[in-house]
């Protein structure tokens, strides 16, 4: 049993992270184009891709 939850918990805890981002995501990119516009969310969106490949 040990061995299955070895194998099983981290492909649980990837999926939580993954639904999770999947729908915080889409929710704020609809706050953002209702508060401050399409353009606004698009440089959001090229300033945290920027940011994220900085890092690695």
């Amino acid at each position: 049993m040990q061995a299955v939850l070895g194998f099983h918990r981290p492909a649980m805890e990837a999926m939580t992270q993954k639904i999770v981002s999947a729908i915080a995501g889409p929710s704020m990119a609809g706050l953002i184009i209702a508060q401050f516009g399409l353009s606004a969310a698009y440089c959001f969106d090229v300033i945290t891709f920027l940011e994220s490949n900085r890092t690695k």
